[in-house]
């Protein structure tokens, strides 16, 4: 489950999640609370570690999280990696990406991608940014609706809307 963003209702939580944040809640707010002397500090940690389950480095990430934010919602457990429609390309590319596809690829009667990534990656470079990766436009390439694709290549009037 990725941790919910803060504006997102705590009720679309399921409650053995959240459930889970308030156990964890109970133990890290007395470790934030009451610091615990140098000396018996990693004693203390270690106990906390075990009672939760959970790894010695994973408990400083979450003490760290509830010390900056102290409410339960900074404990919910989160998904590594990149959150859903993240999009990680500069801004720029994504619109060269996108002008690209709607002027080149999709006026065309046979479209080749082989043609509309080049013409991508030398936009990209005539303009000192990273060239996407194939792949990347492929996902762009896919969002079109085939229906779109079909329509726009056989010229019916009225498809500004594709």
């Amino acid at each position: 489950m990725a941790r919910p963003p803060t504006d997102t209702p705590l009720t679309k939580v399921p409650d053995e999640v959240w459930q889970t944040a308030r156990e964890r809640e109970r133990v890290i707010r007395t470790l934030v609370q009451q610091p615990v002397l140098y000396g018996a500090r990693s004693e203390v940690i270690v106990a906390a570690a075990n009672e939760l389950g959970i790894t010695l480095q994973y408990l400083y990430r979450l003490v760290k999280a509830y010390a900056a934010d102290p409410r339960t919602r900074s404990l919910l457990p989160r998904m590594p990696g990149p959150q859903a429609g993240l999009r990680r390309l500069h801004p720029q590319v994504e619109t060269i990406i996108e002008e690209e596809i709607q002027t080149r690829y999709m006026d065309l009667l046979k479209p080749k991608k082989s043609l509309l990534i080049k013409g991508i990656h030398a936009r990209c470079a005539a303009e000192g940014l990273g060239k996407p990766a194939r792949e990347t436009v492929d996902a762009r390439l896919a969002v079109i609706s085939r229906l779109c694709q079909i329509l726009r290549h056989n010229v019916i009037e009225g498809l500004a809307a594709c």
